[in-house]
């Protein structure tokens, strides 16, 4: 149960960054674009 909690937290943190990563590419390379 604690393992399993523990794994979904990590998860959920590692979606959010990436999800984050993946939205300041798109913005750099639409900035790029713009130039």
């Amino acid at each position: 149960m604690w393992i399993q909690f523990m794994c979904t937290r990590i998860t959920e943190a590692l979606n959010v960054s990436n999800v984050n990563t993946f939205r300041a590419v798109l913005l750099y390379l639409f900035f790029l674009e713009e130039t």
